[in-house]
């Protein structure tokens, strides 16, 4: 945290805070009065180890938008009336004493404060919840409309909102909190209810709640108000019962799946961590607005009530069902780590995250509540695949340690402490480390944490204390180097797997180094290439996991023995990059007997992905272990098993990326049509009537990637001429929404008059769209307009493809007719695939290239719309300027690779002419040379295959 931490130089801490505050949400004023008595102990921090007494005259708390009215101090029999004074930079109160006040290590100061703080009124989602906030609603019930809720909200620094105190997250007490309120209301905190008090008036009461364990400031809270409640009791693993109960403003019967959850998953953490649940009861506070989404109070964790309260009709959708239990678990995890154990720092509120969600990922798929967590794609491509790609592009970027070590300030929010980076790749670390220590190994470790109350309870720690401990327990140096390489290393790493044959035997060699994309040669020479610990999660030839080995810590590793594959299930946070022919022989015959995992498969594919047109460190085996792959599976006699139909789809996107490159040499591309796409066309079995309605979308997906990749084939023309006419003619759902796009593709490659183009044409336009609507089998159930959009986008995108010279005309013709519409720049996109071929006439040759044509075509209208476009802040200017870049996007990758000396004769000539900055072209041209530079590398090393 930037500035001073009291709990390093302040006389004394908190260990005690009793609360008295006078909370009435009808009233015209925001305040509420509060009075609070503090129990202070000399601070360990700020005095001698030997010293056994303290004198000073000044101590300080924090407090944000209180009024301090008075103070007052007693150590024992001595009194002291303090002066208060503010700084409100720091937020805090300063406490000031005439005389001195003496304080020994067993004895405590006393201070009695009173003031008045903000109750904040929220209405919107836009209103951040912070200390105490309210909110008034009408009861749909009743339809009154004078109801209402008041919560709190601490984390990180809102403590300091509705009392004094130290509100940083090392300093840990004791609460025990007093609510005067109307007696209408419900009342729920930390802890239960010990009395309800009269207060000599009907319509109020006084609520005074029982003392809480040690807790930090953050995890405090209360709620009150106009609340509906389920209540049920679970049974603990020392035999007794806590309460357990949900609140909410209204339709509190949709809170029952909620409450299940909370009765099957309680237990259970207790037998996880071999620890009772810290506290007497537990409630849940399902709330109209909060900041965070959810709140993990201690004892009384407060939610977004949208995320929890789900009527019966939404529980039959089972990502509704698997997100809203990910968020329970999630929060009651952090009762134990997070909240019975806490941490000294917000800077690891990144373990703190990462941590609950990995447990509760785990502990659901365990229990059949969240099947195969660890594999899926919310998991592995939503999550961790981004995370690693963003990792590999910056050579600036941060460790975990150095992300978390950013400044915070008692003005910070949780969105200003926490990283999605840091939260992912401490998941990661989490389940990896899991699996190479052994899931009860791991376990173990933990339970003894919980074990040693004194050590991990009593006061705030770091999470290598955890580590440490479990290290210790288990025996196992291991495990704190595990976590803190992880923690303290930036980036990402790659593993080289070679294949080598000694003495007749096939040997391993594993190499690590850290991986960055297109990494200049500069940068790598100023690269800190530290090793990582690498958990290898290798994959023996018999398909068994390799115990033998299962970390990678120094830079080279040599096994006397081959591996199939490493980072099974991609439950690593690395890349691989198979550097041996052998390495892909030996995928390539897993495959074909079946028991290569599809997980794998698609990790290769994913990992090439991010090597193939990296200048600097794609190499020829990448390309010629793609190529092995896809032509084993394009021309292998057996069918593809429908559990590899999603990593092929990786694998063609790939081959995408490559067949785009090869487009400047036909040698390139007979190359990859016959060694690949058309195998892989004539193996698939194309339906000539209407599709499988329940076909599988990865399936389809692979599909429409074939028939893009063999739009140029005959016979691709006459299966698509099929399906052309089921898109216009029906029957009903007869042809899948994955496809449509692809269809139209090679329809229009091969038009070859102005009649058939028209068919084509006409879906530009909505009310066409709109007609064959039902014709569409959407599998992922989209909206009829997001359907209608796919289509009309397809066409638009598809115009481009065609060849004929009078068809071309009136494409180009069309695009600067409706250049100020949104999206019209697509109609040029197929000419990227064409542009060094010949436009014809009635299907014979002409002389000119396509480029050529959409050249003087952009020269004559570029002037005219670069004029228009620079007249920034009207919509016809800002869309303008959208499609004259995207155009000039277009059409600069024509001659990028053969004539790139055109382009940048042309952008001279326009800035003497049109000024320096016009359009930002440079921007534009500079990534298209990049994208060339990627493609030219491709190109080199393909070419050596050929």
């Amino acid at each position: 945290m930037s500035g001073t931490l009291l709990t390093l130089e302040n006389r004394v801490l908190p260990c005690h805070y009793e609360l008295h505050l006078d909370i009435d949400p009808k009233q015209s004023s925001p305040n509420f009065k509060g009075s609070a008595k503090i129990d202070l102990k000399l601070n360990p921090n700020s005095i001698s180890s030997t010293s056994i007494e303290d004198c000073f005259t000044q101590f300080k708390l924090h407090s944000k938008d209180l009024v301090v009215l008075s103070a007052r101090a007693t150590v024992d029999s001595a009194k002291f009336d303090l002066k208060v004074s503010q700084d409100t930079q720091n937020h805090w109160s300063i406490f000031q004493s005439e005389s001195p006040i003496r304080l020994t290590k067993e004895s405590s100061l006393v201070l009695s404060v009173q003031y008045v703080g903000k109750i904040r009124n929220i209405k919107t989602h836009h209103d951040a919840t912070f200390g105490i906030f309210k909110t008034n609603f009408m009861d749909p019930k009743t339809g009154t409309s004078n109801n209402h809720v008041v919560a709190t909200h601490c984390q990180p620094f809102s403590a300091s909102n509705i009392f004094p105190c130290i509100d940083e997250p090392s300093n840990k007490s004791t609460f025990q909190l007093n609510i005067a309120m109307d007696s209408q209301y419900k009342a729920v905190s930390n802890t239960p209810v010990e009395t309800i008090e009269d207060l000599g008036n009907a319509q109020r009461h006084l609520v005074k709640f029982t003392v809480t364990p040690l807790m930090t400031t953050s995890v405090f809270g209360f709620a009150m108000g106009d609340l509906e409640f389920l209540k049920t009791e679970v049974k603990l693993q020392n035999g007794t019962a806590v309460p357990v109960s949900v609140y909410a403003p209204w339709d509190i019967t949709n809170a029952a799946f909620t409450l299940d959850t909370i009765q099957k998953y309680l237990p259970l953490l207790e037998s996880y961590f071999k620890c009772s649940y810290p506290l007497p009861k537990l409630d849940f506070v399902l709330l109209p607005y909060l900041t965070d989404m959810a709140m993990e109070n201690f004892g009384m964790i407060t939610i977004q009530l949208n995320h929890l309260l789900i009527p019966p009709n939404a529980l039959a959708n089972a990502s509704i069902r698997e997100q809203a239990q990910q968020l329970i678990v999630h929060e009651l995890v952090h009762q134990w780590m997070g909240n019975y154990i806490s941490f000294d720092s917000w800077e690891f509120l990144w373990f703190n995250e990462s941590f609950a969600t990995w447990l509760a990922c785990y502990i659901l798929e365990q229990n059949g509540d969240l099947p195969q967590y660890w594999t899926s794609e919310p998991y592995l491509l939503q999550q961790v695949e981004p995370t690693m790609r963003k990792d590999a592009s910056d050579f600036n970027s941060k460790s975990i340690f150095q992300i978390a070590q950013r400044k915070t300030s008692v003005n910070s929010q949780t969105s200003d402490i926490f990283d999605p980076e840091a939260y992912t790749k401490g998941i990661v670390m989490l389940r990896s480390l899991q699996l190479a220590t052994g899931e009860s190994h791991l376990q173990r470790g933990l339970q003894s944490v919980f074990e040693d109350t004194k050590t991990f309870q009593e006061r705030s720690i770091k999470p290598m204390d955890v580590w440490n401990h479990i290290g210790r327990t288990l025996k196992s140096q291991n495990i704190t180097n595990f976590v803190s390489s992880w923690a303290r290393t930036p980036g990402l790493p790659v593993v080289k797997v070679e294949l080598q044959e000694d003495a007749g035997k096939i040997q391993t060699k594993l190499t690590q180094h850290r991986y960055i994309n297109r990494l200049s040669s500069e940068e790598r020479a100023q690269l800190e290439d530290v090793p990582y610990q690498i958990p290898l999660f290798g994959v023996l030839p018999n398909g068994e996991l390799d115990t033998g080995n299962v970390l990678l810590t120094d830079r080279t590793l040599k096994l006397d023995y081959p591996v199939l594959v490493l980072n099974h299930l991609a439950q690593g946070y690395y890349r691989v990059s198979y550097e041996s022919k052998e390495c892909y022989t030996r995928i390539n015959d897993k495959f074909t007997e079946g028991i290569l995992s599809e997980i794998d498969l698609g990790k290769v594919f994913l990992d090439l992905s991010q090597f193939i047109g990296d200048e600097g460190f794609q190499n020829s085996i990448h390309l010629l272990g793609l190529c092995e792959i896809l032509s084993h599976i394009a021309s292998h006699p057996s069918k593809i098993a429908s559990k590899y139909w999603a990593p092929l789809s990786k694998g063609l996107e790939i081959l995408q990326a490559i067949d785009r490159a090869s487009l400047t040499s036909s040698k390139l591309q007979s190359f990859l049509r016959k060694k690949i796409i058309v195998p892989l066309f004539n193996k698939i079995d194309w339906p000539h009537g209407e599709f499988d309605k329940s076909a599988d979308p990865h399936e389809l997906k692979v599909m429409s990637q074939v028939l893009f990749l063999n739009k140029n084939s005959g016979k691709c023309d006459e299966l698509c001429q099929i399906y052309f006419k089921h898109l216009l003619q029906g029957p009903r759902s007869s042809v899948p929404s994955e496809l449509v796009n692809s269809i139209l593709v090679v329809a229009s490659q091969h038009c070859s008059n102005i009649k058939q183009w028209k068919k084509i044409f006409d879906l530009v336009k909505r009310n066409s769209c709109v007609g064959i609507m039902n014709h569409i089998n959407d599998l992922y159930n989209q909206s009829s307009d997001e359907t209608v959009s796919l289509v009309q986008n397809g066409a638009i995108e598809s115009l481009g493809f065609c060849l004929d010279s009078d068809i071309v005309k009136k494409i180009l013709n069309f695009v600067a007719s409706n250049i100020e519409s949104e999206g019209m720049e697509l109609a040029l996109f197929g000419f990227n695939y064409n542009f060094k071929k010949r436009l014809n006439k009635n299907g014979k040759p002409q002389d000119e290239i396509v480029r050529e044509t959409i050249w003087k075509w952009y020269m004559d209208n570029f002037d005219q719309w670069a004029r228009k476009a620079t007249r920034k802040g009207t919509a016809t200017g800002d869309q303008l300027h959208k499609a004259l870049r995207s155009t000039s996007l277009v059409v600069f990758q024509m001659f990028a690779a053969d004539e790139p000396e055109k382009i940048e004769k042309f952008m001279n000539l326009k800035k003497e002419k049109l000024g320096q900055s016009l359009l930002s072209l440079d921007d534009i041209w500079t990534s298209v040379i990049q994208d060339e530079a990627s493609r030219k590398t491709i190109r080199r090393d393909l070419s050596t295959l050929v």
